[in-house]
């Protein structure tokens, strides 16, 4: 009877067994998944696509949908492939100028970064359009950005770890003249990290504005402090940036489904926003 009560445990332990790795495959199954024009599909959290649509409500904000939600660009952080992704939430009559970034791995596993300051609204989305990454492993990530409704201006973050961003203060560009200017803003042209450190950004040239490169050191006080001054050129060892480097690879809309919209990525990979669509 000992015997065959300690079989029995035996098979009831391996039947739990089976249970869990049953219920870790199909947890799993949830957030990636195959198809036949995909090798893999990631599926958006539920609390992140809640929080891209948070501020778009149909009286205010047009009755905007997950399908009005768009992936700015990618880019892969490590042999891990790990991946920084940049979620578009339409927020201004179901146009774009915040975004929320993610970092999601090969198993699926997504961490939602915020900005360290709430905006009026009390939202802790990343403001404008994402134009420059760098993604520095002895510093973090470094990002600018575009803000492009009601006039143009530009933003830049900084985060540790791709969790909490800080806005930085940006350096004045040089105007070609005194008069007020009403509508228009110098366009960043790179950004650049030396590992000694020291971040450097540059502004193109323009009507309005002329063309100057600004140094700012990252030491004990950054990034809540950022001092800036004019540099003459850019360290050997500088490791720069252009205006959407080419692995930012835009989402376009493939289908939309009765589980959500969902949007081509990449060559090999696709992402559902689950949710109602239009």
């Amino acid at each position: 009877m000992k015997i065959i009560t300690e079989a029995g445990r035996g098979l009831y332990g391996l039947v739990n067994f089976v249970c869990l790795i049953l219920f870790v495959v199909a947890s799993c199954a949830e957030s990636v998944a195959d198809d036949s024009e995909h090798k893999r599909i990631y599926v958006l959290p539920q609390d992140i696509a809640q929080r891209l649509r948070e501020h778009n409500s149909p009286g205010q904000r047009g009755g905007c949908t997950e399908s009005n939600i768009f992936i700015h660009g990618y880019r892969v952080l490590d042999p891990l492939h790990r991946q920084m992704w940049f979620l578009g939430a339409p927020d201004y009559l179901c146009e774009t100028n915040s975004f929320v970034s993610v970092i999601v791995d090969s198993s699926g596993n997504w961490t939602a970064g915020e900005n360290s300051e709430e905006d009026w609204r009390g939202s802790r989305n990343l403001d404008g359009i994402p134009v420059l990454f760098k993604h520095v492993r002895k510093f973090g990530f470094f990002l600018t950005t575009e803000w492009q409704v009601e006039g143009p201006g530009n933003r830049m973050y900084f985060s540790s770890d791709g969790k909490v961003w800080t806005s930085l203060q940006l350096p004045a560009p040089i105007q070609k003249s005194s008069e007020n200017i009403c509508c228009d803003a110098p366009t960043i042209r790179n950004l650049c990290i030396v590992e000694s450190g020291d971040v450097y950004v540059s502004y193109e040239k323009s009507q309005e504005f002329d063309a100057s490169l600004w140094r700012a050191p990252i030491d004990d006080a950054f990034p809540q402090t950022v001092i800036w001054s004019p540099a003459s050129g850019l360290p050997d060892d500088a490791e720069c940036d252009k205006v959407w480097p080419q692995d930012f690879i835009p989402s376009s809309l493939r289908e939309k489904t009765n589980k959500g919209a969902l949007f081509d990525v990449g060559i090999d990979w696709a992402v559902l926003i689950p949710g109602p669509t239009k």
